[in-house]
């Protein structure tokens, strides 16, 4: 039970990542229709 939670907390984080990176390719591609206040 408890490696399962650290798999899932794992996967959290890597999810988070390509996220933010997803996040950062869309704002370069299209900065004006982005609002997003990450950009």
């Amino acid at each position: 039970m408890h490696h399962k939670f650290r798999i899932q907390l794992k996967d959290k984080q890597t999810y988070s990542v390509k996220h933010r990176r997803g996040n950062a390719l869309r704002c370069s591609l299209f900065p004006l229709d982005n609002h997003s206040p990450l950009c």
